[in-house]
């Protein structure tokens, strides 16, 4: 539509006649562009693992949308531009008049500053440098993360109390709790579950649940009644309470990956020694890291001091008295654990029979000297002359990681640091003081972060590659598209730079608009080489003359394109609620991305072109239709 306008204004030709000039000039462009971006996103799509799912759907969704705007733009709206548009048309307004005068002073201005640059070369190469550095400076000291924390509405609240405590305790702990939650603004109900653990994972009369439900993103958009911000009052509270933990934490983004956001390290014992030592070892890595400062906080529901009762057979009186050794495990199942015998049906309905003692007769321990055993010749004799009882201290359960017995230390990081550098705090620690025979590994949430740091570089490089072997085929040369693939660095310069200046970090969500400005980038450096080798070959401009004209010529287009897409993801960069933390880092990312490219990218791609030119027609047969003097 820009080239039509152009071309009846400059040419004053029809609107038939210029919108067939116009597609003869941007079908190229067009079609190179569309396929640049097919190129950018295809290896995107293929992609193993939970990374790749989430690419590969922004991807598909991308091609799709791209595959059907390139058909609009081929067949739709030239169509559209010649039944519609009419040369010279009605006089523009006072406000279109005064934009379109600025426009051209900005435009004379480019050509300007472009020629300068030009005739700089050596100066504008260096400060190309200076921000490649600044892009790896950036790269290496921001913080990084998998995916951003989110606002579900709600969050968890887990309460433990001493090992054997009461259910009755807990329950009166959790009445208090509420209370308190309550009493917060932006709290709505609260669902509590005395006698589980939601991080443990299992019932236990010493734990406690509470699920925080939160009033409507709608009633909640200041910033103080964000849930992290409503979840960090409500700790404060809860820390008022004496004789429990309490620990509020959210969910991760994506479900199954975790009960909580924050990092999950797995301390595992190679050796096989006693969980009283395990436990020690992590206690002592959990107080050295509380002392980083990159980690709020860290625990573990891992306890080796739970107070059991520990049986030890007399396995000589076992067999003195003549005693089958399955009888005694059987009796101890049947009065303690219960049972199963059979069903029977009693007016129309199934029961389940279950043997067991009354909760008064098997409530201490010295109720077992009331249990009798059969022998094998029919005596009866008291279970507690075969068997000894002692109180000892010892873990509920012991789980494995990679078949070591491990414990699981869960972790948050600290107000303005990223869970990767929480990570990183965490894996140095472990590293320097970890004794001999234990190691860790990371689950969860974690591992999937670690999995996508590794693969993030691989798939941008991959980007890169597969537009500049796309583009070398489009021009039959390698030294042209790498004037539109030098574009990319201005791109990668805005996005990390606006999102360091947000708070943002470098996530998954980050990277994937990093991908897309390579081709967004592209496209739009595509419409000045396309130009500016037309005008060179065609038209016997000298090099200097095409690049500067081409990027008077299609200043316009790049300027209604680049500000068509920023003005579309400004929605994401203030966006509140649902949903919120991954439309910022998208929005960070490629805002500040594609303002770059535009503002960079038309002074960067023609002096670029420039110097790459020269090289190719110094060492290179080009064919120039009329030569005219540099």
């Amino acid at each position: 539509m820009e080239n039509v306008e152009r071309l009846m204004a400059d040419e004053d030709l029809s609107a038939m006649d210029a919108t067939i000039k116009a597609m003869q000039e941007v079908t190229g462009p067009i079609l190179a562009s569309a396929l640049v971006l097919f190129a950018v996103f295809g290896p995107v799509t293929m992609m193993p693992g939970l990374t790749g799912q989430l690419y590969q759907q922004f991807g598909i969704t991308l091609s799709v949308s791209i595959a059907i705007s390139t058909v609009n733009a081929l067949t739709l709206t030239p169509a559209l531009a010649a039944i519609l548009m009419r040369p010279g048309g009605p006089k523009p307004g006072k406000w279109l008049q005064a934009f379109n005068k600025y426009l051209d002073k900005a435009t004379a201005g480019l050509g300007n500053s472009v020629t300068l640059m030009i005739r700089r070369l050596t100066l504008s190469m260096i400060a190309f440098g200076v921000m490649i550095i600044a892009i790896v400076f950036m790269g290496y000291n921001m913080p990084s993360g998998f995916l951003p924390d989110e606002d579900s509405g709600n969050f968890f609240v887990n309460i433990e109390l001493p090992q054997a405590a009461s259910l009755a305790r807990t329950e009166q702990i959790t009445r208090d709790a509420i209370n308190m939650v309550l009493e917060e603004q932006g709290v709505s109900s609260v669902v509590s579950a005395p006698g589980f653990s939601l991080l443990g994972n299992a019932a236990a009369s010493n734990s406690a649940m509470m699920i925080v439900n939160l009033d409507h993103w709608s009633e909640r958009t200041d910033a103080n009644l964000h849930m992290k911000a409503i979840m960090g009052r409500v700790q404060d509270k809860l820390n008022q309470i004496k004789n429990a933990d309490i620990i509020s934490f959210f969910a991760p983004p994506i479900p199954a990956l975790g009960m909580n956001s924050g990092f999950e390290m797995r301390l595992e014992d190679t050796l096989g020694r006693s969980p009283a030592e395990l436990a020690a070892v992590g206690d002592e890595l959990m107080a050295k890291a509380m002392s980083h400062p990159a980690i709020d906080f860290t625990y573990t529901m891992f306890r080796a001091n739970t107070p059991q009762i520990e049986v030890k057979l007399k396995r000589d009186k076992i067999k003195s008295t003549n005693v089958d050794l399955q009888s005694v495990y059987m009796t101890l199942q049947t009065y303690l654990g219960g049972l199963y015998v059979n069903d029977f049906t009693e007016f129309g309905r199934n029961y389940k029979v279950f043997l067991q003692s009354e909760a008064q007769s098997r409530s201490d321990s010295s109720d077992i000297s009331s249990y009798y055993v059969r022998s094998n010749d029919g005596k009866m004799v008291p279970l507690n002359s075969l068997i000894e009882i002692n109180n000892v201290l010892g873990a509920e359960a012991v789980e494995r990681f990679n078949l070591y017995s491990s414990l699981m230390i869960n972790g948050v990081a600290a107000s303005g640091y990223s869970s990767g550098q929480a990570v990183a705090a965490m894996a140095s620690i472990a590293d320097s003081s970890l004794p001999s025979g234990y190691k860790y590994d990371w689950s969860g949430l974690t591992y999937q972060e670690q999995k996508a740091g590794n693969a993030a570089p691989i798939m941008f490089g991959m980007a890169m590659l597969f537009t500049f072997l796309f583009l070398v085929a489009q021009y039959e040369s390698w030294v042209t598209p790498l004037a539109i693939i030098l574009c990319v660095p201005t791109a990668v310069f805005g996005a990390l730079f606006h999102t360091w200046i947000m708070g943002g970090d470098i996530n998954i969500y980050t990277q994937v608009g990093l991908v897309l400005m390579v081709g967004m980038t592209s496209r739009n450096a595509i419409l000045i080489v396309e130009f500016a080798k037309e005008l060179r070959e065609t038209q016997g401009l000298s090099i200097v003359e095409a690049a500067v004209s081409a990027t008077k010529l299609r200043f316009r287009a790049v300027l209604m394109t680049a500000f068509s897409f920023i003005l579309g993801v400004v929605p994401l960069v203030i966006a509140t609620g649902a949903g919120d933390g991954a439309r910022r880092a998208v929005g960070y990312s490629t805002f500040g991305g594609m303002l770059a490219a535009t503002v960079l990218g038309c002074l960067v791609v023609p002096v670029v072109w420039v110097m790459l030119q020269r090289m190719r027609e110094r060492f290179g047969k080009v064919n120039i239709t009329t030569e005219k003097a540099a």
